[in-house]
């Protein structure tokens, strides 16, 4: 996957709730991103999305 400077993502929270994440990314940090870093920082901040 290639990243950009401005990525977008839906992520599904719950049946009915879908949330748009934008990630946006300095140039020098295109290179290095990954599909494996995307989903570790999703897993760090699923904690913090719990809708209350």
């Amino acid at each position: 996957m290639t990243f950009k400077n401005r990525n977008l993502y839906y992520l599904r929270v719950t049946h009915n709730t879908i949330l748009p994440l934008y990630l946006y990314l300095d140039e020098q940090h295109t290179s290095w991103m990954s599909d494996f870093i995307l989903q570790r920082v999703l897993l760090d901040l699923r904690p913090q999305s719990v809708l209350k």
